[in-house]
């Protein structure tokens, strides 16, 4: 590997972060020269596409040391254009930090109480990713093991991990964001406009990442949490909170040479809606007898969603006859198939939320409704988005509209039209993991395009990737059908 093709430096504090850092490459390089007088031992290989240079300050290490190391390892390497620093912190007891989880800063501010604290102006290019991550997923790192299993298979004693009390694996890391250096004070970020908390609340920082203040290239910091600042630190969970720290670092290289950060302007118009599939079909339902009072009809909508909720509301409003007493009653329930369905999880979720919400009207909270309301007539009604990926050439965002009387058992449903998606937003969001099933997806694709593409909405990026609002489209869905009184 020539020195000039290295553009990702990644600085570890600890000689078993060097270790998990080493585990984390896809494919090593022997021994480069480097620039005279550059003392810092190297390891570099590949991750993804990326070029990548490691280094771990001599023992014990020093704030100023860990800044030369920085520079040298910049003067050595012209191509970097970025660099990250992995380390290792005490939580604050009763911060709600566990051990393992993961504090992250977009860069370390300058801790002088008479200058005026910034993050740098321009975030680099890691800096963007560490953003961007923290937008796809927030606090969330149930992900982070999925960057570790296929380092096992190299490394096997060094990524055994503790169990906590009756559990086969450790929690899920949760991932705190802020800034380091920044005492009392809020930090703006520059990127997102949003006030950084600062990470001492939670995190007690060494004086090693704490010095890291003039850095030539702005570094992005992740710390593991290895103990507690009031107990002995334990190697099993260091080893723990290396390997995460090692993980998220993966990560962020991952989501560069995924080159998904785009504008608005860089897809607007990029994709197409095509018509639905003819074989839709509904299961059937679980017949309910519920109390008769009266002629009046009770719409029951299962979700939280508002623009669902006014749609379905509205489209009943339009057509019921007007003799009809319509009675409208939100009755939030899961859909079982996760943020993102995928394939028949669609129908699935759909067919869910209905029988769940006749469940619910089952119990003694709703027989009151019933009566007081006059209630004759049941119906249940829903819209569950999902994105078809098997049997399709390119991945489709559609939505099912289904609408069940629950007294005379009729049901209606039908497909909106759907609206294509770039795959690599799809790949991004299936990389999160899972609610059990590969087609119940934790983290909705709409959530992984507004996080990569500033100002796109993540509840309707259909109509600026396709023109047509995702609305619109469900609307029309509805408009298909007949209302079953």
């Amino acid at each position: 590997m020539d020195n000039a093709a290295a553009t990702f430096g990644w600085i570890c504090t600890d000689p078993l972060l060097l270790a998990m850092a080493d585990a984390m490459l896809d494919q090593k390089y022997e021994d480069l020269l480097v620039k005279a007088g550059d003392t810092n031992v190297y390891r570099h290989g590949r991750i993804g596409s990326v070029d990548v240079v490691i280094t771990c300050p001599p023992e014990p290490p020093r704030a100023a040391g860990a800044t030369h190391i920085v520079q040298d390892m910049a003067a050595s390497f012209i191509g970097i254009k970025a660099i990250v620093v992995t380390g290792f912190g005490s939580g604050v007891p009763g911060s709600g930090t566990r051990l393992g989880d993961l504090a992250i800063s977009p860069a370390v501010i300058r801790n002088d109480r008479d200058a005026e604290l910034n993050l740098t102006p321009t975030p680099n290019i890691a800096q963007r990713a560490v953003n961007v991550l923290e937008r796809e997923v927030g606090a969330d790192g149930s992900w982070l093991s999925s960057n570790l299993y296929p380092a096992i298979s190299k490394s096997p004693d060094l990524l055994q991990f503790p169990q906590r009390p009756n559990s086969g694996l450790p929690d899920s890391p949760q991932l705190h964001y802020g800034s380091i250096g920044s005492e009392s004070r809020d930090i703006q970020n520059e990127e997102l406009g949003d006030p950084l908390p600062a990470l001492e609340s939670v995190i007690r920082i060494d004086t090693v990442i704490a010095g890291l203040t003039n850095l030539p290239i702005a570094a992005p910091v992740i710390l593991g949490v290895t103990n507690y600042a009031d107990s002995h630190e334990n190697d099993t969970w260091k080893r723990y909170a290396a390997a995460n720290a090692a993980s998220y670092t993966k990560e962020i290289i991952q989501a560069i040479t995924g080159n998904l950060m785009k504008s608005v302007q860089d897809l607007e118009g990029t994709e197409g809606i095509i018509p639905p599939p003819t074989d839709f079909k509904l299961p059937p339902f679980q017949t309910h007898q519920y109390p008769i009072h009266g002629n009046a009809v009770l719409l029951v909508i299962p979700t939280k969603n508002e623009f669902k909720r006014r749609a379905l509301q509205e489209a009943f409003r339009r057509r019921v006859p007007g003799t009809v007493i319509l009675h409208t009653l939100a009755v939030p329930v899961e859909s079982g198939v996760g943020e993102q369905p995928y394939n028949e999880a669609g129908i699935t979720g759909a067919h869910n939320r209905i029988s769940n919400a006749l469940l619910r009207l089952d119990s003694a909270e709703y027989q009151a409704t019933f009566r007081d309301k006059e209630i004759g007539t049941v119906i249940v009604a829903c819209i569950e988005n999902y994105i078809q990926t098997d049997g399709i050439a390119r991945p489709t965002d559609y939505g099912v509209v289904a609408i069940h009387n629950a007294t005379t058992q009729q049901t209606e449903g039908c497909l909106s039209w759907g609206v294509t998606v770039p795959p690599a937003y799809v790949e991004r969001a299936r990389r999160f993991g899972f609610e059990g099933n590969r087609n119940c997806g934790r983290v909705t694709v709409g959530q992984i395009l507004a996080a990569n593409v500033p100002g796109l909405d993540k509840a309707n990026w259909q109509v600026v990737l396709a023109g047509h609002s995702r609305y619109d489209l469900l609307k029309d869905a509805i408009a298909q059908l007949s209302i079953p009184l």
